[in-house]
Protein backbone atom coordinates (compact mmCIF):
# COMPACT_ATOMS: atom_id res chain seq x y z
CA UNK A 1 0.00 0.00 0.00
CA UNK A 2 1.39 3.82 -0.71
CA UNK A 3 0.47 6.99 0.57
CA UNK A 4 -0.03 10.25 -1.38
CA UNK A 5 2.36 12.78 -0.05
CA UNK A 6 1.29 16.00 -1.65
CA UNK A 7 -2.30 16.31 -1.42
CA UNK A 8 -1.93 19.30 -0.31
CA UNK A 9 -0.54 20.79 -3.62
CA UNK A 10 -3.48 21.86 -6.05
CA UNK A 11 -2.40 19.84 -8.96
CA UNK A 12 -2.13 16.58 -6.89
CA UNK A 13 -5.55 17.20 -5.37
CA UNK A 14 -7.45 17.66 -9.08
CA UNK A 15 -5.47 14.57 -10.34
CA UNK A 16 -6.78 12.46 -7.14
CA UNK A 17 -10.31 13.85 -7.67
CA UNK A 18 -10.49 13.07 -11.67
CA UNK A 19 -9.05 9.51 -11.37
CA UNK A 20 -11.77 9.58 -8.35
CA UNK A 21 -14.77 10.97 -9.27
CA UNK A 22 -13.54 8.26 -12.85
CA UNK A 23 -13.95 5.61 -10.69
CA UNK A 24 -16.98 6.41 -8.90
CA UNK A 25 -18.53 6.77 -12.42
CA UNK A 26 -17.32 3.62 -13.73
CA UNK A 27 -19.02 2.43 -10.27
CA UNK A 28 -22.09 3.84 -11.44
CA UNK A 29 -22.51 7.19 -10.16
CA UNK A 30 -23.76 10.06 -12.09
CA UNK A 31 -21.02 12.22 -13.21
CA UNK A 32 -22.15 15.68 -11.58
CA UNK A 33 -22.48 13.72 -7.99
CA UNK A 34 -18.86 11.30 -8.66
CA UNK A 35 -17.41 14.92 -9.45
CA UNK A 36 -18.82 16.65 -5.94
CA UNK A 37 -17.73 13.06 -4.18
CA UNK A 38 -14.39 12.98 -5.18
CA UNK A 39 -13.76 16.91 -4.37
CA UNK A 40 -15.28 16.46 -1.45
CA UNK A 41 -13.14 13.27 -0.33
CA UNK A 42 -10.15 15.01 -1.40
CA UNK A 43 -10.65 18.23 0.47
CA UNK A 44 -11.60 15.95 3.18
CA UNK A 45 -8.30 14.02 3.27
CA UNK A 46 -6.60 17.37 3.94
CA UNK A 47 -7.58 17.58 7.29
CA UNK A 48 -7.66 13.42 8.57
CA UNK A 49 -5.19 10.71 7.68
CA UNK A 50 -7.38 7.74 6.92
CA UNK A 51 -6.58 4.23 5.48
CA UNK A 52 -8.46 3.91 2.43
CA UNK A 53 -9.82 0.35 0.47
CA UNK A 54 -9.32 1.14 -3.19
CA UNK A 55 -11.87 -0.04 -5.61
CA UNK A 56 -9.63 0.60 -8.34
CA UNK A 57 -6.20 1.42 -8.97
CA UNK A 58 -5.62 4.38 -10.66
CA UNK A 59 -2.45 6.86 -11.97
CA UNK A 60 -2.35 10.28 -9.85
CA UNK A 61 0.53 11.42 -12.52
CA UNK A 62 0.68 14.99 -10.40
CA UNK A 63 1.04 13.38 -7.19
CA UNK A 64 3.87 12.03 -4.82
CA UNK A 65 3.09 8.48 -3.14
CA UNK A 66 5.55 6.66 -0.58
CA UNK A 67 5.24 3.31 1.21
Amino acid sequence: MSQVTNLFEESCRQSFARQLSSVLSHEGEQPDVSAALASKTASTLLLYRNNLTYVATEILSDCICGE
